[in-house]
């Protein structure tokens, strides 16, 4: 849940820590091999760089934290090709 909103013409910086690309996307990579998670990356990506356009009034997008000029999201996502839903998938990002 937001406790400010976004106004609509933000664009968020997107990008993954050293730790995340070791630990996680590494993970992610081998065990959903070729184009399904290369889409999901993207879509990661292009999702929350325009978060304020369209995510921040969904339950996919929880605000976590909030100064002047720094955000935090919790996004849930699932991955490309797959049935389940971005919630009950478990799968998440911050």
């Amino acid at each position: 849940m937001f406790t400010n909103l976004l106004l609509d013409d933000l664009i968020f910086t997107v990008s993954f820590t050293k730790f995340a690309e070791t630990h996680f996307l590494k993970k992610f990579r081998k065990k959903h091999k070729g184009k399904r998670w290369e889409i999901t990356e993207k879509s990661i990506c292009d999702d929350l760089a325009r978060i304020a356009n369209n995510l921040q009034k969904t339950q996919q997008v929880d605000q976590l934290y909030h100064s002047e000029n720094l955000w935090v999201f919790k996004y849930d996502f699932r991955v490309a090709q797959t049935n389940e839903s971005p919630k009950s998938s478990g799968n998440r990002c911050v």
